[in-house]
């Protein structure tokens, strides 16, 4: 089985569209962690935005959102769902995975080599204006933001790479980790191949 794992605490706008999105790269099922302390009706809209979806529930809470929390509740999340031989992709509702070939056939190959990570790099997108207008639900994203920039790692100067996909047990305790330490202390294989994540 292929999962996709992710979290939902504040705008769900392009929910579908991510779905969507990650159902065409060939994922079988999508695990959502709720939070709803910003919206109290946040479970009722994600049910009603997902009804036409394989989409699953793992865990609805209420706190302040944190990186941490998001990701110990995903990791339980993955205990929840998957065996051994299943393959978790990890991404956030403003991220959209892109490969440089057929997933299914880059992590066949990963299990022939013996790899069970992925990391991709983010490619932070933007209008053709230069500015970060509202979403919308009703024109695809891409097209509202046509022009991908660097600004994380240029502007901002935080991490642009993170894990993408896991194998079977693997937990590495942030999207973040930087590979020498997926490696060292979680027994990381990694792949060489890389994904781009476009970043609304």
């Amino acid at each position: 089985m292929l999962y996709l794992f992710s979290s939902v605490y504040d705008d769900i706008t392009i929910l579908p569209q991510f779905i969507e999105h990650y159902l065409q790269l060939g994922i079988d099922r999508v695990v959502l962690n709720i939070n709803t302390r910003q919206d109290p009706l946040m479970l009722d809209k994600v049910r009603f935005f997902t009804r036409d979806y394989p989409v699953s529930v793992s865990t609805v809470f209420c706190e302040p959102h944190t990186w941490p929390l998001q990701n110990l509740l995903r990791n339980r999340a993955q205990d929840q769902y998957m065996s051994d031989n299943d393959w978790a992709i990890i991404a956030d509702i403003d991220e959209f995975q892109e490969y440089p070939s057929s997933l299914a056939a880059l992590l066949r190959s990963c299990e022939e080599k013996g790899e069970n990570s992925i990391y991709g790099s983010f490619l932070d997108r933007i209008s053709s204006t230069g500015e970060l207008p509202l979403l919308r639900s009703d024109l695809p994203v891409g097209l509202q933001f046509p022009i991908g920039v660097p600004l994380t790692r240029k502007i901002l100067r935080a991490p642009a790479d993170k894990v993408v996909a896991v194998r079977g047990s693997l937990r590495p305790p942030a999207t973040c980790t930087p590979m020498t330490i997926l490696r060292d202390e979680f027994g990381g294989r990694t792949s060489a191949v890389r994904a781009t994540i476009h970043h609304f």
